[in-house]
C-alpha cells in the first residue's frame, strides 16, 4: 500500500472524518465492490439483532478509503487522500466516481449528500495543520458554494437532508471548542447539548425530520451521543465513549462507543430503543460507522492495518 503520510486536523472531529479515504484520479481507477454475504451482528438486549449484508469498498491503488455517507438512491460519499496526502473527496453512483473538489481549496472534505444529489462538507483554504481556516460548501447543480455559520471563525457542515437543511459545528476562534448548529428554511440557528461542557457540542449528520445526531461532553469529560432537532434533545449512550453520527427518519442512530457490548470499540446500530454492535464480519482492527440512510443501510469504514482503511456498506436483510 505503500507509506501513509500521518497528519491531523487541526479539528480533532474533522481528523477523525478524514482518517481514510481514497486516491484516485478521474478515469484512472474503477471502484471495486465486493459482496461479502450476510453476517449476522451480535445479540443484545432486546429484539432480534438485525441482519446486515457487507460490502467492501476499495479503489485500486488508493491509500485507504472511506465513505461517509449515503443517500435513499444509494450514492455515496466521503473523503480520500492521494498518494501525496492531500485531502480530497469524491462520489460515486454506482456507475462512475467523480472527484470533489471546492475550487481554491488545499484540502476538501465530502461530508453529506441528500437525494437530490446536492452535496455538503468543508474545506480549507491553507494547510489544516498549520494555519488553514475551515468553511462550509454546497455543491448543488455542479456549483460549488461557501457556506460560513454567520460570526463563525471555522464552520464545518457535516450533513444535509431532503428539504436542503444542513447540520454541523463552528467555533469562535478556538480551535478546541464548538458549538452545534442547525438550518431550518435557511436559517441557521446554533445549540448546546444541556449539562455539557460548553462549547463541546458537534452535530454529525440530519434525518429529513430535521432531527441532528451528534456528540458532546458530559461534566466529566466523557463523549455521548444525541439526537436533537436544537430544542428538545435525546441522549444516545451506547458505552463509555458514544459518538453518533448518523440519524434517519425512523429514527435509527449509527455511530461508534468503546467499553461497550464486549468490551472494546465497536459500531453500533441503535434501533428501537435498544443498541447493537456494528462491526464488519471480514479481519478488522475496528469498524468506524458513519452515515445511515432511510432504509437502515449504513456506511463507514474499517481499519485493515493501522492507518489503512476501506469502505463498506451494510445492507439491512431483515
Amino acid at each position: 500500500m505503500g507509506v501513509t503520510r500521518t497528519r491531523s486536523c487541526k479539528n480533532p472531529l474533522i481528523d477523525a472524518i478524514r482518517w481514510g479515504g481514497l486516491a484516485m484520479s478521474l478515469g484512472m481507477f474503477m471502484l471495486a465492490v465486493w459482496p461479502m454475504g450476510k453476517a449476522a451482528v451480535a445479540h443484545a438486549a432486546g429484539p432480534a439483532a438485525p441482519v446486515y449484508k457487507f460490502k467492501e469498498v476499495v479503489v485500486p491503488g488508493a491509500l485507504s478509503t472511506g465513505i461517509v455517507s449515503i443517500n435513499n438512491l444509494g450514492v455515496i460519499i466521503g473523503p480520500y487522500i492521494n498518494p501525496a496526502g492531500d485531502y480530497h473527496s469524491y462520489f460515486y453512483d454506482g456507475h462512475a466516481f467523480h472527484v470533489i473538489d471546492m475550487p481554491g481549496a488545499v484540502s476538501t472534505s465530502a461530508t453529506g449528500i441528500n437525494d437530490w444529489g446536492t452535496i455538503v462538507g468543508l474545506f480549507d483554504t491553507a494547510d489544516p495543520v498549520t494555519s488553514g481556516t475551515e468553511h462550509g460548501f454546497i455543491l448543488r447543480d455542479g456549483q460549488y458554494v461557501q457556506w460560513d455559520f454567520p460570526g463563525a471563525s471555522d464552520t464545518d457542515i457535516f450533513g444535509i437532508n431532503d428539504l436542503g437543511d444542513v447540520a454541523g459545528a463552528y467555533d469562535l476562534g478556538d480551535i478546541a471548542t464548538s458549538l452545534a448548529f442547525l438550518t431550518h428554511r435557511g436559517a441557521p440557528t446554533s445549540f448546546e447539548v444541556p449539562n455539557s461542557l460548553p462549547m463541546s457540542t458537534f452535530a454529525t449528520g440530519i434525518s429529513n425530520l430535521g432531527q441532528a445526531a451528534g456528540s458532546y461532553a458530559d461534566q466529566d469529560g466523557n463523549t455521548r451521543g444525541f439526537v436533537s432537532d436544537g430544542s428538545h434533545f435525546k441522549l444516545i449512550d451506547a458505552g463509555a465513549a458514544t459518538n453518533a453520527r448518523g440519524v434517519n427518519i425512523r429514527g435509527e442512530v449509527s455511530g461508534t462507543c468503546a467499553g461497550c457490548f464486549s468490551g472494546g470499540r465497536h459500531g453500533f446500530i441503535m434501533t428501537a430503543g435498544h443498541y447493537y454492535p456494528l462491526d464488519v464480519p471480514f479481519p478488522a482492527l475496528r469498524t468506524v460507522p458513519w452515515g445511515i440512510n432511510d432504509l437502515g443501510v449504513v456506511v463507514g469504514r474499517f481499519e485493515v492495518t493501522p492507518g489503512i482503511f476501506h469502505g463498506f456498506i451494510a445492507t439491512p436483510v431483515r
